[in-house]
């Protein structure tokens, strides 16, 4: 009889679960079923450290715990129970030494329960954990010769006549060994060839194995680690595939052979062929301490006593400087575009080097990737005596996941029951802390595993099952080239087959595309919690969800929850589930084909999956909108406010919080936040992300102690005073700056280190470009064409010269957003909604087309082959010219509009609702050839697909619609397809004439009515015939559920308050509210008309979240933390 039970996938027995980091409390449980004679024991092992024994305290008729503090240092700590019973001493196991879970009695030492402690820093880059990976052997992949020409052979090589030959090993019939390579005739330039076919399969990162200079066709035996096989091709067509590959978003990962080179290398030289002395021809080659010869020069050690692989001392000095150092092979690469690296046989490279690795390689580079070929447990894995410390924070951020591909084919081919399954993979998410379980390069195949569809038995059902786990499992997903177009194969040399070009399976293809869109479109799935479960011998699946808005790493997601239904059974299986976290009662959305009817209903959900197949369901939290009730706004630019510096901004937006408060006001819409283009408009800005610098308040920065009440007074008499204002308060924020600095001791403070995490998608580019920009003061168009064009080379030797101002862009940034963050604040307090403002285009010469140009339409020196306007209208006779560069729609949907979703989702981090500007565009927009705007054709948008992809991504369209103008046939019909308010403007609708009718035509009361907008005139200056007040009273007893007025129309202000004329460029946009303009008895007087117009708002606080609440209590967007806002980072 097992009495003493302990289950450590149960919170009720081990909590929290899984690998905590260091000093971390945890509690451990255990239930008797037996009466204990004497002490509950509970041992515990920490590795390193010495064992103790803890005696449990009992908390239940049956049940014994023990709160213990996991250690202070990075390792593992094991776990077992004894209890007396008749007489002897009982132990409580693990089942098995490899899985976790319920546990075993046994009379003996057990084997113990494993808690991996991690450092509590442990990151992983997020464009990696968001990625999917294409692993390229680069002989097979293609050759880009025009002719089809194998070029640079060694000699003595088999060259195949034909690419669709199988590959073959010519050997020794005595030894064994090779004595003939093959080759195909893959090169560099074929893979940059294929890259819009990578990017169209939805591929983030390529890991290439070895390109370095070699004897062999697979070059795990490198010969010259500087230099790429000639084969393949040369630096320079290494670095314009980093290049090329960078502009469409994806990463080049390098496969690192560092525990061993070839015998024929520069460094061994066995065999004489290279200049110099190598380690083999003497002593006193600068290469003999690399090696470890028992006797010179024949016997060495070799890898798995391989002669042409002599093994090295990695811990040499000479050969880690080699390796590591400023002149060295990681740099060297690095600088010629790649984005990391894979390590092969990690289990064979001492820890030290490892650490080393790693460290000088995220100096270089924060987000650069380390990969490491473990095909165990990686947090379990002893090799040559030593327990080895992959991932607990300071070495690799990501492992090839040979166990889950085990665990994927041995389900689906019938070898292994469910069950099992799921403690295989619940054990690998107990032992692997949060971030990297995530972040495990889960793939189904490589150079060394069959292929997947000749390990299934060539089973199409079964293949299409193993990629739906792949592509929603935790982890990056990594397809091994050819595997998406139907290649077989069993071991090496059959599973390096050439890619079947001309000759794929399109049907397979088509899967993969669409299975890694999904896993793109629903962000869930890259990060989201993972519950396991299975029901039977041939049904295993798994729930994705979020807590909240947040996933398992903390970052910002729409909420959502997936189930997975993998069914390898013959015959259908109805399955009742539990949900893991509630969500509304209703039905289920299946993203992959149709199956039977999925219904969740008071917290179980409900439905069957047929023989062999396979399903994914979608389920959405409920997502009211307040969008219903009468109420108020105000139309302010914070550039209209009184400031102490005369500039505006965020010092006086917590009063005017407060004044529209008082106002009785329940909106506040903004200008676009960020940094002004030419003329001072917000809409032609740098950046679509970044907020503008001059808003920043010094208040705020000199009570952070940054400045002194002196300097304080003294910069706001400057800037009043000086010339160039802007760049007078710049000079004091880099004063702060450096103070800031001091303050930390050099070290980045770990509020900005997070804001730069969280901000990755973009930050890092606009900060550049903003250095760039500001120092040969010129377009990027104009720059130097490796500047121009972002070769990597010359980017990161930009960026270090120009470190002190990148940093600089970026501090101004974080002091940005993290005054926004109190501006939320104030306004959630008051019950005000803030609305943001998204202009549809970006302007020319901005750091976002410059780091994504591929999703514009531009000419190759990267000026736009047309531009944004529209033709004439109620705005402007003549039509309109914008300038900004049009964007190539099909790119971004290849993409699954990820710079949309990005942009957007950090505008709703600081906001309650957006204004999307010119919503007409994404129906269709107006491009024009010239100067002209007459000159223009229209275009389709991305129409109805891009709503329905952001409504996925955010949950929800919190969006009000610009739909002004004269609308196209497609224009209406995306506005009545989509759920979101439009806008009306008294001054467009034609109204009676006062002393008519007090009527507004209105054509939908949900739409929010205006009586201007920033682009019209004033209220008064519009209505010169006759009383402004009257128009307003029209408007706010209307029947319009939301009013919007320009504070300039709450004023009475004529056209000399007008923000911006259309079609000018001079004398807009700098209006400035006087600060007698917002004492308390002008907010008296508008809090009247609101109050006689029904409109005063009656919602409430939610003090849990800090967003507002609707009377129904439905709770809104506007998290305001940056902190924790995670983009994809590049």
């Amino acid at each position: 009889m097992e009495w003493m039970i302990h289950n450590s996938f149960e919170k009720g027995y081990r909590e929290p679960f899984g690998a905590l980091y260091t000093g971390a409390q945890l509690r451990l449980g255990l239930r008797l079923l037996l009466e204990p004679e004497g002490p509950v024991l509970l041992h515990l092992h920490p590795e390193p450290g010495e064992a103790r024994t803890v005696e449990m305290e009992k908390t239940g008729e049956d049940f014994w715990e023990a709160r213990i503090r996991v250690p202070g240092d990075p390792g593992l700590l094991w776990y077992h129970f004894s209890a007396g019973r008749e007489g002897r001493r009982l132990f409580c196991g693990r089942k098995t030494p490899e899985t976790g879970g319920r546990g075993a009695l046994y009379g003996e030492m057990p084997p113990s329960w494993q808690v991996t402690v991690y450092r509590p820093d442990a990151r992983v880059p997020g464009w990696f954990t968001d990625t999917a990976i294409y692993q390229i052997f680069p002989d097979r992949f293609r050759n880009g010769h025009p002719e089809g020409r194998v070029e640079n052979a060694p000699a003595g090589s088999l060259i195949h006549a034909c690419w669709e030959d199988d590959p073959v090993y010519v050997r020794d019939p005595g030894t064994g060994a090779v004595t003939h390579w093959d080759f195909s005739g893959g090169t560099l330039e074929g893979i940059r060839q294929k890259l819009d076919y990578l990017k169209n399969l939805g591929i983030g990162c390529i890991y290439l194995n070895p390109v370095f200079m070699a004897a062999s066709n697979h070059r795990y035996d490198t010969a010259d680690y500087l230099s790429t096989d000639p084969m393949l091709g040369t630096v320079e067509d290494f670095e314009k595939l980093c290049r090329q590959a960078a502009r469409r978003g994806i990463r080049i990962v390098l496969d690192g052979v560092f525990s061993h080179t070839g015998s024929d290398s520069i460094y061994f030289n066995r065999k004489g062929r290279f200049p110099g002395t190598g380690a083999w021809q003497s002593v006193d080659s600068p290469y003999y301490s690399w090696y470890r010869f028992r006797r010179h020069p024949d016997d060495y050690e070799s890898w798995w006593d391989i002669p042409v692989l002599p093994n090295v001392n990695e811990n040499d000095a000479g050969y880690q400087e080699f390796i590591l150092g400023e002149e060295g092979v990681q740099k060297t690469w690095m600088d010629r575009g790649a984005s990391g690296w894979r390590l092969d046989v990690a289990d064979e490279l001492p820890d030290e080097f490892i650490g080393k690795f790693r460290k000088v390689m995220k100096e270089r580079d924060p987000d650069s990737i380390l990969i490491g070929e473990v095909w165990e447990d990686a947090t379990s894995k002893i090799s040559y005596g030593a327990r080895r410390r992959f991932l607990l924070g300071d070495q690799l951020d990501s492992v090839m996941n040979y166990p889950f591909r085990k665990a994927v084919a041995d389900f689906l081919t019938g070898r292994q029951e469910a069950r099992q399954t799921h403690l295989i993979l619940m054990t690998l998410a107990e032992h692997y802390p949060p971030v990297y379980f995530h972040s495990v390069m889960n793939l189904l195949g490589s150079h060394d595993t069959p292929r997947i569809l000749t390990e299934l038995g060539g089973d199409r059902s079964r293949l299409t099952q193993a990629l739906i786990w792949q592509m929603t499992f935790p982890g990056v997903p990594s397809v091994y080239y050819g595997d998406e177009a139907g290649l077989t194969g069993g071991k090496d040399p059959d599973n390096r087959k050439p890619f079947p070009w001309g000759r794929e399976d399109a049907g397979l293809q088509e899967l993969t595309g669409e299975l890694l869109a999904i896993r793109r479109l629903y962000p869930v799935l890259t990060g989201g919690y993972w519950h396991s479960f299975y029901r039977g011998e041939h049904l295993y699946g798994y729930f994705r969800y979020t807590r909240g808005d947040r996933d398992a790493l903390g970052r910002s997601c729409p909420a959502q929850m997936i189930c997975v239904l993998l069914n390898r059974g013959e015959t259908g299986t109805g399955v009742e589930l539990t949900l893991p976290e509630p969500v509304p009662d209703g039905a289920w959305h299946d993203l992959y084909g149709q199956g039977p009817e999925a219904v969740s209903r008071e917290g179980r959900l409900s439905t069957e999956v047929l023989p062999g197949h396979a399903r994914i369901l979608v389920r959405y939290p409920e997502n009211r909108r307040e969008m219903n009730r009468r109420r108020t706004g105000t139309l302010c630019s914070l550039s209209s406010l009184p400031t102490g510096d005369g500039l505006g901004g965020l010092e006086a937006a917590g009063d005017f919080v407060r004044f529209l408060k008082e106002s009785g006001q329940s909106l506040w819409q903004i200008l676009p936040w960020h940094p002004p283009g030419p003329g001072g408009s917000p809409y032609m800005a740098p950046s679509a992300f970044a907020g503008n610098p001059q808003w920043i308040s010094l208040r705020d920065v000199r009570d952070r102690g940054w400045l002194t009440e002196e300097e304080y007074r003294q910069a706001v008499q400057s800037i009043h005073s000086d010339q160039d204002p802007e760049q007078e308060k710049i000079r004091w924020l880099d004063l702060a700056r450096q103070r800031c600095r001091e303050e930390a001791g050099d070290r980045i403070p770990e509020e900005i280190r997070r804001f730069r995490k969280s901000a990755g998608f973009w930050l890092e580019d606009y900060a550049l470009f903003s250095a760039l920009r500001e120092h040969l003061n010129a377009p990027w168009t104009l720059w130097p064409v490796p500047l121009r064009d972002r070769h990597p080379r010359a980017l990161a030797r930009w960026a270090r010269k120009l470190r002190d101002r990148v940093d600089l862009y970026i501090f101004l940034q974080y002091l940005f957003f993290s005054q926004w963050e109190s501006l939320l604040r104030d306004c959630s307090r008051e019950n005000i909604s803030l609305v943001g403002d998204l202009p549809i285009y970006v302007a020319p010469d901005s750091a976002d087309v410059w780091a994504h140009r591929n999703l514009f339409r531009l000419k190759e020196n990267g000026e736009p082959d047309a531009v944004a306007g529209v033709p004439p209208d109620g705005f402007s006779d003549r039509g309109q010219h914008w300038g900004n560069p049009l964007y190539l729609w099909e790119r971004h949907r290849q993409e699954g509009y990820r710079w949309w979703t990005e942009r957007i989702r950090w505008l709703l981090a600081g906001t309650h609702l957006v204004r999307l500007d010119h919503s007409r565009g994404f129906a269709d927009y107006w491009a024009v050839r010239g100067e002209d705007p007459r000159d223009g054709a229209w275009y389709p948008g991305p129409g109805r697909e891009f709503f329905e992809h952001l409504d996925n991504q955010l949950g929800g369209l919190p969006f009000i619609a610009e739909n002004l103008g004269i609308l196209s046939p497609a224009a209406l019909e995306l506005q009545r397809d989509l759920p979101v308010a439009g806008m009306q403007v008294l001054q467009f609708m034609n109204p009676p004439e006062p002393p008519g009718p007090l009527r507004i035509p209105l054509s939908r009361k949900e739409d929010f009515l205006y009586t201007g907008t920033h682009d019209n005139e004033t209220l008064a200056g519009w209505s010169s015939s006759s009383t402004p007040e009257r128009w307003l009273r029209m408007c706010l007893n209307s029947a319009a559920d939301t009013v919007v007025v320009p504070l300039q129309d709450w004023l009475g202000l004529d056209n000399r308050a007008r923000m911006n004329r259309p079609g000018t460029l001079e004398g807009n946009w700098g209006w400035k509210a006087d600060p007698a303009m917002l004492e308390p008895q002008v907010a008296a007087r508008i809090h009247s008309l609101c109050l006689e117009s029904r409109r005063i708002p009656t919602g409430g606080y939610d003090e849990n979240s800090g967003f507002q609440k609707d009377r129904e209590g439905s709770v809104h967007r506007g998290s305001g933390d940056y902190r924790n806002h995670e983009g994809s980072g590049i």
